[in-house]
């Protein structure tokens, strides 16, 4: 049985149109040194998973080329959002991905979540779930 960490990085490349974003979603083993990276696309209106399990390197190969096919695609997304562990979320034009500051930044951001995701704990605020406790049944 495998364990992940309690935390994702998550790279959301959002299209004109909602219902065609494509996800990739990164949480680490904690029983092994590895991660699972999913991606989610969609191929005439249905979402298409596709799930792998890879090592720290591989995984910034991974991510190395998402960006770097972003910068060269002709119908490109609009914009990417990146959510890491105790990072600000970050969303910028698609298009800024033709810059290598930006490119840069975005692999920096990832490579450093990657590094903090076995070591990051998702904290939940007592009183928020007191409230949605009492929403529930009151």
């Amino acid at each position: 049985m495998d364990f992940y960490s309690q935390t994702n990085i998550s790279i959301h490349l959002i299209n004109s149109s909602p219902d065609t974003d494509d996800k990739v979603v990164i949480k680490k083993y904690l029983n092994r040194d590895e991660f699972e990276v999913t991606y989610t696309d969609y191929n005439i209106g249905l979402p298409v998973t596709h799930r792998l399990s890879m090592q720290y390197n591989e995984v910034l190969d991974y991510i190395y080329i998402i960006l770097k096919n972003q910068s060269m695609d002709k119908e490109g997304f609009s914009e990417i959002q990146v959510s890491v562990p105790a990072i600000p979320r970050l969303i910028v034009s698609a298009d800024k991905m033709k810059q290598l500051y930006y490119r840069d930044h975005f692999f920096n951001m990832i490579r450093e979540g990657l590094k903090m995701l076995g070591k990051t704990d998702k904290l939940v605020n007592r009183e928020s779930v007191y409230r949605t406790h009492l929403k529930f049944y009151d």
